[in-house]
């Protein structure tokens, strides 16, 4: 049942002893105090002080009752393993993070906790699983999961490459925390589906730092649903490996370290399947690495492999994608498709399959803001260029809603990556932005005209051409958001005909603040 390379040690003998010590708690008794009563968990209602986790987390754990273990801020050393064996739902509340600490000061290449061999239903709240640095390096596990709830739960490694930080399998909800290493500890695999039952696993609001290997997905019965998350610096592996099975991955980021962002494989009679929406994927000056590489294996009921993005943000990647499949074969294809995103758009797919990028997506830069979080600032080509249409997610990575009219042209659009553009009003603004340096380049061949100027602060900018003599034209007018700076205004070719107009710039902030007109007379065609 469990994995083979992790030895499962009986706590037995230790834990016989440390029954002699307290009072077994009758089997209406189900809330313990540990190691104590304290101030969660008074002497008070039937709650049963329990020195030892252990034998918290075992005694009536068949009784038909459902067990909860209160535990104060306190480290918890388990000389092996951690197991609440039994068949009740459990639930283990801590103090908070920084507070309770779920350790053990073994030397052997095990877990630092497991769900027991009962598969009791377990939630966790408020605490910390930490994988010392006794056990060998490259070698132990953090926490082994088989159905339940991890919330506000930080999983750490002080080991030399520790395997594996969490395995999961069945139904799993993990709501807030992170998974990091520390003290000169790190990570091999920081998520590893197991396969041994089916169920989906979501991750909600869980940070992955420095790991070798985000997530290792290879479970077909298993779906991943990753929001709200970011997987940073991440090693030579990959950021994610996905071998069969769904992977949504929503409103996060990954900062490709030295890696390649989503690596696919394909699985037998399963067709693997990436979902990008509104996220954002940087290459972290390692350009040459592909944001999205994958390939059908060519071998016996080898399945498709299968990519869309949607409403999101790649950069720094000299290429974003190389996915292949073998030619008119029986196995599997090779698809992606990207729709109203911002990426390279060069990329390579060999074999049968197909690729789709409609004229939604740009190739701009999206420009991050200087907060280092890969927000967007005021002027971005991604504020309100994502999926007009999408209902999903109704908040970015932060809880900002979605979607908000960023650019000021009165439409509420969705932007593109893990930030929603929330534009802020300065308190008690009434200086007005100035426009200078505003110079009309005539349209050249195919290319249309442009207007270059420079920004005292970010506003939307509205260039009217108003025509001076014959013949007859219209009025032609532009408004864009800039940001603060030089920036150029592209017109499109055949807006302007030809003739001399008189072009007035004005620009207008966000607290509605309007500068003075700039005016040129310029002139358009021979």
């Amino acid at each position: 049942r469990r994995c083979p390379m992790f030895r499962r040690v009986s706590a037995s003998v230790l834990f016989a002893t440390a029954a002699t010590l307290v009072v077994c708690a009758s089997a209406s008794a189900t809330t313990f105090c540990v190691p104590g009563y304290h101030a969660a968990c008074p002497n008070a209602g039937g709650n049963v002080a329990q020195p030892d986790l252990q034998a918290a987390v075992e005694t009536n754990g068949g009784d038909g009752v459902p067990d909860t273990a209160i535990v104060d801020a306190f480290t918890y050393v388990d000389p092996q393993t951690l197991e609440p064996d039994g068949t009740d739902p459990l639930t283990i509340v801590g103090a908070g993070t920084d507070k309770t600490v779920i350790t053990s000061s073994s030397n052997l290449n095990i877990y630092v906790m497991t769900q027991g061999f009962g598969e009791r239903p377990l939630t966790l709240k408020d605490l910390s699983i930490v994988a010392p640095a006794s056990f060998p390096d490259t070698g132990g596990a953090g926490l082994f999961i088989d159905s339940g709830r991890l919330e506000n739960v930080n999983i750490e490694s002080r080991n030399v490459l520790l395997q594996a930080a969490l395995k999961v399998a069945g139904e799993v909800d993990y709501t807030g925390g992170r998974i990091f290493g520390s003290g000169g500890g790190s990570i091999g695999n920081a998520v590893e589906t197991y396969g041994s039952e089916p169920g989906t696993l979501t991750m909600d609001g869980v940070d992955i730092l420095g790991a070798q290997l985000g997530m290792y997905l290879t479970d077909p019965d298993q779906p991943v649903v990753y929001r709200n998350g970011k997987v940073l610096g991440t090693g030579a592996a990959a950021s994610v490996q996905i071998f069969g099975g769904d992977l949504k991955y929503v409103n996060s980021v990954v900062e490709a370290g030295t890696s390649v962002g989503f690596t696919m494989g394909s699985a037998v009679s399963d067709v693997t399947h990436l979902d990008v929406i509104n996220s954002t994927v940087v290459a972290a000056g390692h350009p040459t690495v592909k944001a999205i590489a994958g390939a059908v294996t060519n071998a016996a009921n080898q399945d498709s492999i299968r990519v869309d993005v949607n409403s999101s943000i790649f950069r720094g990647f000299d290429s974003t994608y190389n996915l292949s499949a073998p030619n008119s074969s029986p196995l599997g294809n090779a698809y992606i498709s990207f729709d109203y995103s911002n990426f390279n758009l060069l990329g390579t797919r060999t074999g049968d399959g197909s690729t789709s990028i409609p004229a939604s997506n740009i190739n701009q830069d999206p420009l991050f803001s200087p907060l280092g979080d890969y927000s967007l600032s005021a002027g971005s080509p991604s504020i309100d260029a994502g999926d007009p249409t999408a209902s999903d997610p109704a908040t970015d990575i932060n809880g900002v809603i979605r979607p908000m009219d960023g650019n000021g042209d009165g439409k509420a659009v969705r932007d593109q990556g893990a930030y929603e553009y929330s534009p802020t009003v300065p308190v008690n603004d009434t200086t007005a932005p100035k426009v200078s340096k505003v110079k009309f380049r005539k349209p050249a061949g195919k290319k249309g005209a442009s207007v270059s100027l420079t920004l005292s602060e970010a506003a939307k900018v509205k260039l009217t051409f108003k025509p001076v003599g014959k013949p007859k034209r219209k009025t032609f007018r532009l408004s864009r958001q800039s940001k603060a700076g030089a920036s150029v205004i592209k017109i499109r070719k055949g807006k302007l005909k030809a003739g001399r107009y008189r072009l007035s710039v004005t620009a207008t902030d966000a607290a509605g603040n309007r500068s003075k007109a700039v005016v040129r007379k310029v002139k358009v065609g021979s």
